[in-house]
């Protein structure tokens, strides 16, 4: 398990994994390694390599990211871990991807149920297998997972998404996300380089939280255009909304002449987790006693 954030600043890193307050978030990645080959094209056409496969490969040489490898040993981390943390359990992977093996994702899911004390984040670029037989039984998925899809990449498995691509898919990706069983259902705007407002509203109400972030490239970020932010959050008005670190520049102090209701949407920071589920606990769940 790594922790997220420093004793100056606890709740740093991966900052939506603080769901119990700062110093609790951490990442586990019992699946490691992925092929989807994201890329992201940024304003200034500069092409974003996926930031764990750039780590991956820079500590294990090119091409390591594309080893999908199972790691149970990080479950037993996770067994021993007693006080509540918030863990992202795929950060250096993607758990349903189709490389990954499913009796592995069984283990994961598993070990997630196990441990009732934390809430696991889970996102994912292949949300159609939540769909499969395996997965689609209700209380496969355990309470405490929240399970998110991201918004697409410019480019997949070494081929370039059009803008008509992107919209295609990311709208099937949350038809998928919410036809499935999990208790919260969440989605990754990050970053938020185009706009997905009508797409976002057809599926509000399945829908429990959105994390929104800025696009960037090594220590250079790139803020959404304020009228995209405006209509996404006007698009998720209602549900939780969690605005990533490098969000901060999107806010209304770059943009003082905005009429007042939109002024509301870019002068308050927001950075809240979900606190109610779609569905009510199964005889198995309610058996865990789980404490949410």
């Amino acid at each position: 398990m790594n922790k997220q954030g420093t004793t100056t600043q606890p709740a740093g890193g991966i900052e939506w994994t603080h769901f119990f307050g700062p110093g609790t978030g951490y990442t586990a990645n019992p699946v490691r390694g992925c092929q989807h080959q994201c890329r992201w094209r940024m304003p200034d056409n500069q092409i974003a390599t996926c930031y764990a496969e750039v780590q991956k490969d820079r500590l294990h040489g090119a091409g390591a990211f594309q080893q999908v490898t199972f790691h149970p040993e990080v479950l037993d981390d996770i067994h021993r871990h007693q006080q509540p943390a918030g863990i992202f359990i795929d950060s250096m992977s993607d758990l349903f991807a189709s490389a990954v093996n499913g009796l592995w994702i069984m283990k994961v899911l598993q070990a997630v149920r196990a441990c009732p004390q934390h809430v696991f984040f889970s996102l994912t670029k292949n949300p159609t297998r939540f769909l499969q037989p395996a997965f689609a039984l209700p209380g496969i998925l355990p309470r405490n997972l929240f399970l998110g899809v991201s918004m697409p990449p410019t480019f997949m498995f070494g081929k370039e998404l059009s803008p008509a691509q992107q919209r295609v898919w990311f709208d099937k990706a949350l038809d998928c996300l919410t036809r499935c069983d999990a208790a919260v259902r969440w989605v990754s705007l990050e970053p938020l380089s185009w706009d997905c407002s009508d797409i976002l509203a057809k599926y509000k109400d399945q829908l429990h939280w959105a994390v929104i972030g800025a696009a960037s490239n090594g220590a250079r970020t790139y803020q959404p255009k304020s009228e995209t932010l405006i209509n996404v959050l006007d698009a998720l008005e209602g549900m939780h909304v969690f605005f990533k670190g490098n969000l901060r520049g999107s806010m209304l102090h770059t943009a003082p002449t905005l009429r007042a209701e939109v002024n509301d949407h870019l002068t308050t920071w927001r950075q809240e987790f979900p606190t109610t589920h779609s569905r009510p606990l199964s005889k198995s769940e309610r058996a865990l006693n789980l404490p949410f």
